[in-house]
């Protein structure tokens, strides 16, 4: 990723909403030297985090020495961010020997566990860092880097509550032979909740990545869950997210 790179259409970045920037940046005009992705204040703010990477401590804790900015202004000062600008929260960089490498050690403060609202009737435990926004068919979309949950909810009401968990145990078995095949099956259900799904993995013949389908059943309701991930020791994050959902409403 080179810092030369020309100058982007400052319009493809539009939507993107404001950045916190240091004045280093922003004003004295010093090329990026580091930035990150956090969850956004509201839907003006893009989540991103710019500095030159010169700034102490010192600097960065005194609030006059940052400001909002339209993302317009940093790509003016350098063009090489825009590269890096689609990056899902959680996402970090740092300019080191002409290239940006990504800052994986960086802490992030709102990287905690925090319970959520599904629907009125279903919640999840998920990390604080994830975006979420809802599709315009209704199903929603947690997002971070190198993680992305799609939940989809629906009603069968003409089957029974063990109609449909067979039905669904039964669909990692009925694949269509071109599809990607089935690496690992999972059933855990209990009393209270009925979960089973099935473990995958796909490539485009550049990127490999990994997915689980997993189906939470109660009465005649399903959950529909997509979780896809770059890193394969990530197995065990999406089974436990997973197996955090919880009926919200225990007579439904």
């Amino acid at each position: 990723m080179s810092q030369e790179s020309s100058a982007p259409s400052f319009t493809e970045f539009a939507n993107l909403g404001f950045v916190i920037a240091s004045k280093m940046v922003a004003e004295d005009r010093q090329k990026v030297g580091f930035l990150y992705r956090e969850k956004p204040m509201d839907s003006n703010d893009s989540g991103w985090r710019i500095f030159s990477g010169t700034e102490d401590q010192d600097y960065i804790d005194n609030a006059d020495n940052s400001a909002l900015y339209p993302i317009q202004t940093i790509l003016e000062v350098d063009p090489s961010v825009a590269e890096l600008l689609n990056s899902p929260t959680g996402s970090a960089f740092e300019w080191e020997d002409g290239e940006w490498f990504s800052a994986d050690e960086f802490e992030f403060e709102d990287d905690f566990l925090t319970d959520q609202l599904i629907t009125a009737h279903w919640s999840i435990t998920i990390n604080n860092l994830f975006a979420r926004r809802v599709e315009e068919n209704g199903d929603l979309v947690l997002t971070m880097r190198g993680r992305t949950v799609m939940i989809a909810v629906w009603n069968m009401e003409d089957q029974t509550e063990d109609e449909i968990y067979a039905y669904h145990k039964g669909l990692a078995k009925d694949r269509n032979p071109t599809d990607p095949p089935v690496i690992e099956t999972f059933d855990m259900s209990n009393d209270e909740l009925k979960r089973v799904g099935y473990r995958i993995q796909e490539s485009d013949g550049v990127e490999v990545y990994q997915g689980i389908y997993a189906f939470v059943i109660k009465g005649t309701q399903v959950l529909q869950l997509a979780f896809y991930y770059d890193d394969k020791e990530d197995r065990d994050w999406a089974l436990e997210t997973w197996k955090s959902i919880q009926a919200v409403d225990p007579d439904m």
